[in-house]
């Protein structure tokens, strides 16, 4: 029987791998670094958001801290040479990055 954290670190994997079939111009190849460096950008744009709800920072600061981060997803992901929409989604209770998939609506 395995345990919780190895049956955790299975869904990063696949997780992983999954984010390695829709983007295959990524700069990491190992499917549990790919997660975890997604996360943490995700932690950091989740922490911008928040600040800019509860006004501890500006706007201006805010798009350039979502800039940046979108230029670091871009440099994990390779999104750009991908083809694939990605962008950074400024609501502080959403995730990092969203993919439309099947293009605007």
């Amino acid at each position: 029987m395995s345990t919780k954290q190895e049956r955790m670190l299975k869904r990063i994997e696949k997780h992983g791998e999954n984010l390695s079939i829709i983007f295959p111009e990524r700069t990491v190849h190992d499917p549990i670094e790919l997660c975890k460096k997604l996360r943490r950008l995700e932690a950091k744009a989740s922490r911008v958001a928040l600040d800019l709800c509860n006004g501890d920072t500006d706007q201006d600061s805010a798009d350039d801290a979502f800039e940046k981060l979108g230029h670091a997803v871009n440099a994990v992901l390779g999104f750009a040479r991908s083809d694939v929409p990605v962008f950074i989604n400024r609501d502080p209770q959403a995730m990092l990055s969203r993919s439309n998939l099947n293009g605007p609506k």
